[in-house]
């Protein structure tokens, strides 16, 4: 059986399972795989992420800190379609 995704939770799968790599997420592939500037779309769920000292953004790579790491779900959610 073959389940077909539409490209809202493919994104949202994709940046989830790469936040869960060390070395976290790159923007400028988002861009290039799906054609949306993932820190503008996502915006809000970052900055409140990094505000929490859960998520840290260097240049265009997102990544779990320690403590997102311990609390991946608390980010996780904030990237799931509604």
């Amino acid at each position: 059986m073959n389940e077909k995704i539409g490209p809202e939770l493919q994104l949202s799968e994709t940046v989830i399972l790469g936040l869960r790599l060390s070395e976290g997420i790159e923007a400028v592939e988002i861009q290039r795989r799906f054609g949306i500037d993932l820190l503008r779309q996502y915006r809000q769920q970052v900055a409140e992420a990094v505000s929490l000292g859960l998520l840290e953004c260097a240049g265009s790579r997102i990544r779990l800190t320690r403590k997102g790491r311990l609390l991946g779900n608390e980010v996780f959610w904030r990237f799931l379609p509604e």
